[in-house]
């Protein structure tokens, strides 16, 4: 996957005190890619789209409230708590 040109082995969307975060992981595992703050899950999904990302193609997960779930491409979602991951 490549977003800017760059190599993310996975998209993360987050949401922390009340708001949506998107941020892209590089294969090593660092932080490549972080977006501005948004109300809803879904203005998230749609500015990452606008940079590269593919909710059918990429593996992405989103982490809320201790809780993460995790989408590979052609699977369903996998939820589980986040310290369990």
């Amino acid at each position: 996957m490549q977003s800017d040109g760059r190599d993310v082995a996975c998209w993360e969307f987050i949401l922390q005190d009340g708001v949506w975060i998107w941020r892209t992981r590089e294969p090593g595992g660092a932080s490549s890619e972080c977006s501005e703050l948004f109300v809803q899950l879904g203005h998230a999904l749609h500015s990452a789209a606008r940079c590269g990302f593919d909710r059918e193609r990429d593996y992405w997960l989103v982490r809320t409230d201790g809780r993460v779930t995790h989408f590979r491409p052609g699977q369903p979602g996998v939820n589980m708590p986040a310290d369990l991951e």
